[in-house]
Order: C-alpha cells, then sequence, then structure tokens
C-alpha cells in the first residue's frame, strides 16, 4: 500500500494535472472571439485615444519619462480588454519598446530620431504627390536612425526595409540605398 501511495505522489510530481484537476472551461472561455471582434469599445476606446494623445504630445515634448508611463497604462488597457495577443495590444508593445529606446538616448540623438520620424510623414506625402526622388532620402534618413536607435529586428525598422524595397511605382525600382544590409 505504502509503494502505490508513494507512486502516486511520484506521478503527481511529474504530471501535476493529476494531482490539482482544473475545472473544464465553459465553451465561452474555450473559444476566444476572434481579433476583428475584439476592437475597442465605448470607455475603453476613449481612453485609449485620450491615452494615445498623451503619449504624442509627451514624446514632442521630450518628456520620455512621462510618455513610458502612458505607454505602459495603453499597453495593460489594451492587454486586459483585447488580449495579450491582439495586434493591436502588441502593436502597443512595439510603441513601448521604442520609446524605452529613445527615452535612453541623448538630447540630439532624440531629437534626430523625431527629425527622421517626421521625416517619413513627409515623405509620404511627397510620395502621394508623385515625388517619389524627393522622399527616397527622407526614407532612407528613418531607416538609418531606426536601425542605430530601434535595432535591426524592431517592427519600424523593418517596415522601412520594407518601403525602400518597393518601387516607387509601377515599372520603376527604388536605388537601394548604399548603407542597406542587403547591399553586396
Amino acid at each position: 500500500m505504502a509503494r502505490h501511495v508513494l507512486f502516486l505522489m511520484s506521478l503527481a510530481s511529474v504530471f501535476p494535472a493529476f494531482a490539482a484537476a482544473e475545472e473544464p472551461k465553459t465553451a465561452e472561455e474555450k473559444e476566444e472571439k476572434p481579433q476583428w471582434q475584439r476592437l475597442l469599445q465605448g470607455d475603453d476606446a476613449k481612453n485609449a485615444a485620450e491615452l494615445q494623445e498623451k503619449i504624442n504630445a509627451a514624446e514632442k515634448a521630450d518628456q520620455y519619462d512621462q510618455a513610458i508611463k502612458l505607454h505602459e497604462e495603453l499597453v495593460a488597457l489594451r492587454t486586459t480588454a483585447q488580449g495579450a495577443e491582439h495586434w493591436e495590444t502588441v502593436n502597443a508593445r512595439w510603441q513601448l519598446d521604442a520609446a524605452r529606446k529613445v527615452a535612453a538616448l541623448t538630447a540630439q540623438q532624440r531629437d534626430g530620431w523625431r527629425e527622421a520620424v517626421q521625416g517619413a510623414f513627409e515623405a509620404q506625402k511627397l510620395e502621394a504627390k508623385g515625388r517619389y526622388a524627393d522622399a527616397q532620402p527622407l526614407w532612407e534618413e528613418y531607416r538609418r536612425q531606426g536601425e542605430q536607435i530601434l535595432g535591426h529586428k524592431h517592427r519600424d525598422t523593418a517596415a522601412s526595409y520594407n518601403i525602400l524595397a518597393q518601387p516607387a511605382r509601377p515599372g520603376e525600382v527604388r536605388r537601394r540605398p548604399a548603407t542597406s544590409p542587403e547591399s553586396p
């Protein structure tokens, strides 16, 4: 009999599910709503929009300590309301990561980063007007800054690689930047 008890105890340590069986999950708990059905609604949507406005203002004012706290609040809100793997929650975590990296820079480096971000917005406007050659150096600077500050594996840096790899317009190939990792 003692051997059976020891055997069952050893099984419980190897397979904890035997020791502490959980109640079966309901059908609702098993089937999580698809992401498109987990968009923020009501007060959550309003709070997220307000947090994003405050984040933008804090970053523009070079107050990254405050911006990081606000980013953390936004990540918590989205995680609770939408789930940790929802694309908007993941994006909020990427933005928090970027804010932490930018906060660690010198004031001059942060100014350079903000200029590169503004340049990317300007590049979008130029391309919308068909001024691809004027947009090219702005995209290249955004890519360069992204590599230096965020790292080559960060989502925003990867997006800049994608933008620079795309043809500027049908039938045209973008000139590859000389410092691109893909350059020979």
